[in-house]
Order: structure tokens, then C-alpha cells, then sequence
């Protein structure tokens, strides 16, 4: 792999971290906000809705975005041909998925509620779009840009979501400032993409069957990886209630803040690794390093989140959920591994195979839902996710077998990691018994993970030495494992 692009994708990680850092800044203060304002009932619907509304989402991707990010990678002197004519497709699969939404809430909510559905079909509408606009900049690796919208989206939300739970509105007015802050990223992007593309966005609706052919395993992995992350929330409201949701989203919410550092990889290498695919790289050199890398940084988190859940609640006055938190932090490894895996399986073209994993894991995180929610609420949708995660993981594993053929990762150095992690959780549990604030307790076990993996190799100088070296295009990001 040549410097340049392994600088890009260390470049454009780097900036879209800034951006993902902030916007999860924020959207921490947005949640902690509504966590001591709002009473956990409301909190449940406002979760039910915008989850709702970005199922729909996925439903009128059908993977569209990702074939659009890595053939416009691939043909970026003409792409206006595919552009439209995936965003004619994409415009009637928006019309189809509102419906559908407007359906289901129809079915799982309350009567007089429909000015809530309205909002919630406007806030997907508008996020499907906006999602079509970032995959177009994501293509041209402009991630400055695509971080530039991130922030204008949340900054927008956050800010006049806080300003109307403080002044004492409810959910519509919250779903009205997601609305808006879409649509100031919306009107942006695309006057960023129009110029990217040379064109205007027109929808075209030729080769739509030849293009749903080549989408469908985009889509069955798009619609159901999304469906892991969002139908516990609306499965719980439609099985015991708002409250019972908003207790799941106390610890799933900052669950959801710990995808930062395997999403903004997945997203800076997949336009890179499908090009470097193209030009005949072997890119199991890379994932294995990534993997390492990452159960690095999950093991710690793991180990210390179990330990300090209760008072990490606290904190933010979220009563009654220590355990929904302590057991969704072990599903944390297995995310950041299916980030990673997914992203390289749709790099060399097997989407098809990752699409019967995904599949297998949504059946199996249903099915398990509607057994363990009636009776165990929120800590049974926690197992639930859980459970299809690491699923999910080992079915990727499985079914592309024949590909991962010759390589194997480096068990020693992921048991080195978990044990410098069990040091680190007796420094946690020490402060956190003595008495310790749990801010400082957490900085205590941040320290002495530090110390503790680079006295036993954990963490190797050279990798942050090449990492350096990459913020100012030098040497590779990672060499692969010998």
C-alpha cells in the first residue's frame, strides 16, 4: 500500500474523530439534559420515535449508500450516470419506507399521536437524504466536509433539543430540533456534493433492476446490522412500555458513545481498502492489526464500565439500570470486531457473505427479544444484544472461512490485553471502595492501563512511533502481524 493513501485514511480518521468527539460531546450533554429533566417515560417515547425514524432509514438505504461509496471511489472522473440513477432509487425507497413507518407507529402507539408519527416520518425522510449526501462525500474522501455537516446536524439538535426540555416541552418539540438540524446539514451537503459530482442531482429511474441485483446483500446487511442497534427500543415500548425503554437507553446511550473509534475507522477505510482491493492489495494484512488494536482499547473499557456502572449512572441521575449497563458493555469487543470485519467483507466484494451472517444474528436478536423482554425487561433486551453481536461476529468468521485461509490472529496478545485489563480493574475496584470519585476513579484505571500495557508490550513503541509518523505522511499506519 502506498504512503499517500495510508496517510489519507490516517487524515481522515483524524478528522472525523474531531468532528465525532465533538458531536458526542454534545449529544452526552443533549442526553444527560433529557436524563434529569425528562421523566423516564418520555425519555422511552422520545428514544421509540427516533429509533423508529432510523429504521426507516435503513429500510430506504437498501444498501444503496455503501455500493454508491465505493463504486464512486472507484470511478470518480465520471459518476454522474450512477449517482442519479441511485438517487432516483433512492427517492422511491424513501417514499416506500415513510409509509412504513407511518404504519408501524400507527400500530405500536397510543391513539393521538400523530403528530409525533409526522415528525418521525419528516426526521427520516430527511436523515435518508442526508445519509445518500455523506456517501457521495465520503467517495471523494472528503471527510472534512462530511465532519463539517456532523457537527452542524448535532450542534443544532443538541442546542435547541437542551433549550426545549429545559423550558418543559416534550417530544414533539424534541423531534422538531432533530428536524432541523438535519435539514441546515442537508441544504449544506448537497450544494457540497453537486459540486463534488460536477452535476446536479436529478433523479433517473433506468437500470433500477440491475442495480436492486447488485444492492440486495448491501441491503440485507445494512437493514439488519441496524436492526441489532435499534428495534430493542421499540420492541421494549411495545412490550412493556415507555419507561422500561427509557431505562434500556440509559446504559445504551453511552453504550452508543463507545462506537466512536471502530466506527470512524470502518468509515475512513472503506473508500481506501476498496480501492487498494481494486489494485490487487491483500487486505488481511490490515484487518488483523485493526482487530488488535481495537480489543485493546474494548478490553479496559469492558472491565472498568462493569466495575464503576453504578456510580457512571449516578453521575447522570440514572436510577435502576446498573445492570442493563454492566451486561450491554460486553457486547462492546464484538461491535468494534463486526465494524471492522463488515467493512472489509464489503471492500472485496463479499457483501453477499456478510449479508447471511447479518441475517442469522437479526433473527437471532429477535427471537430472543420476544422471549426475554416480557419477563426481564431491559436486561433481557441487554442479553439479547449480547448475545447477536457475538454472533454476528463468529457467523462472519465462519462464512468467509475460504478467505481468511492462511491467517489467524495472535490469541497471546489479546490474553496479554485482557490480563493488563484485570490489573487495571483491581486499581478501579482499590479507588473505587476507598471512596474515590468516580471521575477520578475512571482516570486512575485510564492511567494505569497506560502504564501497565506499555510495561508489558501491550502497547508497542514502534505502533506509536508509525502512528506519528502518519499524522505527518511517514511510514505505514500498522504493519501486519508476523
Amino acid at each position: 500500500m502506498s504512503r499517500p493513501l495510508d496517510s489519507r485514511i490516517v487524515r481522515n480518521a483524524a478528522l472525523m474523530s474531531a468532528a465525532n468527539l465533538l458531536c458526542k460531546a454534545m449529544q452526552l450533554a443533549f442526553f444527560i439534559v433529557l436524563i434529569k429533566y425528562l421523566p423516564s417515560d418520555v425519555f422511552g417515547a422520545f428514544n421509540t420515535f427516533g429509533e423508529a425514524a432510523l429504521i426507516m432509514v435503513v429500510v430506504a438505504d437498501m444498501g444503496i449508500d455503501n455500493l454508491l461509496v465505493r463504486e464512486v471511489a472507484r470511478r470518480r472522473r465520471d459518476p454522474w450516470p450512477l449517482v442519479n440513477n441511485l438517487f432516483g432509487l433512492r427517492l422511491s425507497l424513501i417514499a416506500a419506507g415513510a409509509l412504513v413507518l407511518a404504519g408501524l407507529l400507527a400500530l405500536i402507539r397510543p391513539e393521538g399521536q400523530n403528530l409525533y408519527i409526522g415528525l418521525a416520518v419528516l426526521y427520516g425522510v430527511l436523515v435518508s437524504l442526508l445519509a445518500y449526501v455523506r456517501g457521495i462525500l465520503r467517495a471523494y474522501e472528503a471527510m472534512g466536509r462530511e465532519a463539517i455537516l456532523n457537527l452542524v446536524d448535532k450542534a443544532t439538535h443538541a442546542t435547541l433539543g437542551v433549550i426545549f426540555a429545559l423550558s418543559g416541552q416534550g417530544v414533539a418539540a424534541l423531534l422538531l430540533a432533530m428536524c432541523i438540524g438535519s435539514t441546515l446539514a442537508l441544504i449544506l451537503g448537497g450544494a457540497w456534493a453537486v459540486s463534488l459530482c460536477r452535476t446536479c442531482l436529478l433523479p433517473r429511474a433506468r437500470d433500477w433492476k440491475r442495480l436492486l441485483h447488485v444492492v440486495w446483500p448491501f441491503a440485507l446487511v445494512a437493514m439488519t446490522v441496524v436492526l441489532l442497534h435499534r428495534q430493542d427500543t421499540v420492541m421494549i415500548s411495545a412490550l412493556r412500555g415507555d419507561a422500561e425503554a427509557g431505562r434500556y437507553n440509559y446504559g445504551y446511550r453511552l453504550l452508543e458513545g463507545l462506537f466512536l473509534v471502530p466506527q470512524i475507522l470502518s468509515l475512513a477505510c472503506y473508500p481506501a481498502f476498496s480501492r487498494m482491493y481494486q489494485e490487487g492489495v491483500d487486505l488481511r494484512a490490515r484487518l488483523f492489526p485493526f482487530l488488535s488494536m481495537l480489543w485493546t482499547l474494548a478490553a479496559p473499557i469492558v472491565v472498568g464500565g462493569v466495575l464503576l456502572a453504578p456510580g457512571i449512572l449516578r453521575l447522570l441521575d440514572a436510577q435502576g439500570a446498573d445492570n442493563v449497563l454492566r451486561i450491554l458493555l460486553f457486547s462492546y469487543p464484538f461491535i468494534c470486531g463486526n465494524f471492522m470485519v463488515g467493512t472489509v467483507l464489503a471492500s472485496v466484494n463479499l457483501q453477499h457473505r456478510n449479508s447471511a451472517a447479518s441475517v442469522s444474528a437479526f433473527l437471532a436478536n429477535t427471537a430472543l427479544n420476544l422471549a426475554l423482554i416480557p419477563r426481564y425487561g431491559a436486561e433481557g433486551a441487554a442479553v439479547a444484544t449480547v448475545a447477536s453481536q457475538a454472533l454476528y461476529l463468529a457467523l462472519m468468521l465462519y462464512v468467509c472461512r475460504a478467505w481468511f485461509a492462511g491467517w489467524s490472529a495472535d490469541l497471546a496478545r489479546y490474553a496479554k490485553s485482557l490480563a493488563v485489563a484485570l490489573a487495571m480493574g483491581a486499581v478501579v475496584l482499590l479507588t473505587d471502595r476507598a471512596g474515590v470519585h468516580t471521575l477520578l476513579s475512571i482516570a486512575a484505571g485510564a492511567g494505569s492501563y497506560g502504564l501497565f500495557a506499555w510495561l508489558s508490550g501491550v502497547v508497542r513503541g514502534p505502533q506509536l512511533v508509525s502512528l506519528w509518523q502518519q499524522f505527518r505522511g511517514g511510514a505505514p499506519l500498522l504493519e501486519a502481524d508476523e
